[in-house]
């Protein structure tokens, strides 16, 4: 019987696997495992960091295109803007970029223009002493001032590219003007 026994242990003890260390397959599995679970987290991460970007570019360029139309609407220090202009002129078309020019209550010429070969819109504070240019905004795509009888209305389009996507922000206001 004794002989038996011993017979069944050796049988049973082929099959175990030593506890020393791991087979070549479950390192390959475990390594693949770790590697799908990688990939996976890296995708995440890339996709929220993307996201993030974006929407921290829309809320940039919100600010800015709210910021340049309060500037032009009451002017760069809260006065002398569109808003107190008793005269105000659209020049054509053929400039080589979009402006409106106003005078306020002090009769002096302003400008607020915009130029398409930096994308920036630009305020002149005096026309006629070629006073300094303050910069309105940066990154902006389009800027159209049109007038009815008693209003103005600005379109403002400000945009930007990120990851090869353009992303773009619209503002429109109308101004009744006031004399």
């Amino acid at each position: 019987m004794k002989r038996h026994h011993i017979f069944l242990r050796s049988i049973f003890a082929m099959g175990k696997v030593s506890s020393k260390g791991f087979t070549i397959f479950e390192l390959l599995l475990s390594s693949g495992i770790a590697f799908l679970v990688f990939g996976l987290a890296w995708s995440v991460y890339i996709f929220i960091e993307t996201q993030w970007q974006e929407g921290f570019i829309i809320m940039s360029l919100e600010r800015d295109a709210a910021i340049a139309m309060e500037k032009m609407l009451r002017g760069i220090s809260g006065r002398n803007g569109l808003r107190e202009a008793k005269v105000l002129n659209l020049p054509d078309d053929s400039l080589e970029y979009v402006s409106v020019d106003f005078a306020g209550v002090d009769d002096v010429t302003r400008r607020f223009y915009f130029t398409a070969a930096d994308n920036t819109i630009y305020y002149d504070d005096d026309t006629s002493a070629g006073g300094t240019n303050a910069i309105i905004a940066r990154h902006v795509d389009t800027l159209t001032f049109s007038r009815t009888d008693r209003a103005i209305t600005i379109d403002l389009v400000l945009e930007q590219l990120i990851r090869g996507r353009t992303k773009q922000v619209h503002l429109q206001t109308e101004l009744n003007l006031r004399n």
